[in-house]
């Protein structure tokens, strides 16, 4: 799998020079709501989901590692608020 450093056209990708968040996923259950571009909505739940395959146009879709996260504003879902982790820095880690 891609790390999406790199657009498929080999230059940098520009979220590398914004905030952003990289998931590694280790041995976590995944559930997943996905809507692909035919319209079809489905559903995942299971181990890993490093790649998905839509059940109705049959396109396959690589799950980025990369995330752009929003800043919490009034309109964060409330549940989320009060379930901030405080980051550890890199310098103290």
């Amino acid at each position: 799998m891609s790390n999406f450093i790199d657009n498929e056209d080999g230059q940098p990708n520009p979220v590398i020079a914004s905030t952003h968040a990289f998931i590694q996923y280790k041995n976590t259950n995944i559930c997943m709501d996905f809507r692909c571009d035919c319209g079809e909505q489905s559903h995942y739940d299971g181990d890993f989901a490093d790649a998905v395959e839509c059940p109705n146009c049959h396109q396959q879709w690589e799950m980025p590692q990369f995330i752009v996260p929003r800043k919490v504003c009034a309109g964060t879902y409330p549940g989320h608020v009060e379930t901030i982790k405080v980051l550890v820095s890199e310098d103290d880690g």
